[in-house]
C-alpha cells in the first residue's frame, strides 16, 4: 500500500514461506502527510527476497520534505531462515522530514544476504536502515532520522558484495541509526562482489554518514566472528557529524585476507572496543 496523503495501511502476512523474487516488491510508504505502514512477517519456516539481478524489495519509507510528513513505519520479521540474494533488500528509510522506523529480524536458525542487483541500480542485497537527501529532483536535504537495525539470529553470513547497514547519506541532516547484532554462533562476512559497471564492492556490516548527522553505533555480539577476503565491518563519517563506535563482543575473532575492522572519521568518535566472551 503506497499513500500520497492519508496513512499508509499496515501490512502483515502470516505463513511458512514467504518468496519475494526477480523485481517484486512489499511497499507500504507514505509520500505525504501520513506515516507509512508497518510490515510485520511471520513465516515458521523462511523468508526469501531472490532478485536474480533486479532490485527486489521488502519495505516502509517516508518521502516528503514538508514540515507535516509522517514517520516511515515499522519492519518486524520472525522466521527460521532470511534469505536476501542478488538484489533481495529489507529496508526502512526517509528521504524527507520525518524519521525512519525501525527494522527487526528475528531469524531462528540463520540469516544471509549474497550478491548485487547488478541489472538495475547496482545496490548490494542485505538490510538498510537510512536517512538519504534524494538525487534525482531539487537538492532539499533529508532531516529525518535514520531507523535502528537490530538482527537476533543464530548465524549470519553476509557475502559476494552484500551489506548491512545504518546510514545518512547523500548529505542528509539527520541522524543514522544503531545497527545491533546478535548472532549467538557467529558471524561471517566475506569476499566482494562486481556491480554492473565492473567496479569491486566490499562485503560489509556498516554504520555511515556523509553529511551534517551524526552515524550509529555498531555492535556485534557473537560466539565467533570471522571477517576475511576483502570484506569489512566499518564505523564511518565523512561529513560533519560524528562516527558511531564499533564495539564487538566475542568468543573468537578472525580477520584473514585483508579482512578490516575500521573506523573513520573527520568530525570525532568512531571508536572500535573489542571485549572477550572468556
Amino acid at each position: 500500500t503506497i499513500k500520497e496523503n492519508g496513512p499508509a495501511s499496515d501490512i502483515k502476512i502470516e505463513t511458512k514461506r514467504l518468496i519475494v523474487r526477480d523485481g517484486g516488491s512489499i511497499d507500504a510508504s507514505s509520500f505525504g502527510s501520513g506515516a507509512g505502514g508497518d510490515i510485520t512477517v511471520n513465516a515458521s519456516e523462511s523468508v526469501q527476497l531472490l532478485g536474480n539481478g533486479h532490485y527486489t524489495s521488502l519495505g516502509t519509507q517516508s518521502t516528503s520534505p514538508h514540515n507535516n510528513a509522517g514517520n516511515a513505519g515499522t519492519v518486524n520479521i520472525s522466521t527460521g531462515k532470511l534469505i536476501l540474494r542478488d538484489g533481495g533488500r529489507i529496508l526502512t528509510s526517509t528521504i524527507g522530514s520525518a524519521n525512519a522506523g525501525t527494522l527487526k529480524i528475528d531469524a531462528s536458525e540463520s540469516v544471509e544476504a549474497s550478491g548485487i542487483s547488478v541489472l538495475n541500480g547496482n545496490l548490494p542485497s542485505g538490510l538498510l536502515a537510512e536517512t538519504r537527501t534524494r538525487t534525482n529532483r531539487v537538492f532539499i536535504p533529508a532531516t529525518g532520522n535514520g531507523g535502528d537495525l537490530i538482527i537476533n539470529t543464530q548465524r549470519l553470513l553476509v557475502q559476494d558484495g552484500a551489506s548491512i547497514s545504518t546510514a545518512a547519506i547523500n548529505g542528509s541532516r539527520g541522524q543514522a541509526g544503531k545497527l545491533d547484532i546478535n548472532a549467538s554462533n557467529s558471524v561471517t562476512v566475506t569476499g566482494t562482489g562486481i556491480d554492473g559497471n565492473g567496479q569491486i564492492v566490499r562485503s560489509n556490516l556498516l554504520a555511515t554518514s556523509d553529511g551534517f548527522g551524526s552515524a550509529g553505533d555498531l555492535r556485534v555480539n557473537t560466539n565467533k566472528l570471522t571477517v576475511r577476503d576483502g570484506a569489512a565491518i566499518s564505523v564511518a563519517s565523512t561529513g560533519f557529524g560524528n562516527a558511531g563506535n564499533l564495539e564487538i563482543t566475542s568468543g573468537l575473532i578472525l580477520l584473514d585476507n585483508q579482512g578490516q575492522l575500521t573506523a573513520n572519521t573527520q568530525a570525532g568518535e568512531g571508536n572500535i572496543n573489542l571485549h572477550s566472551l572468556n
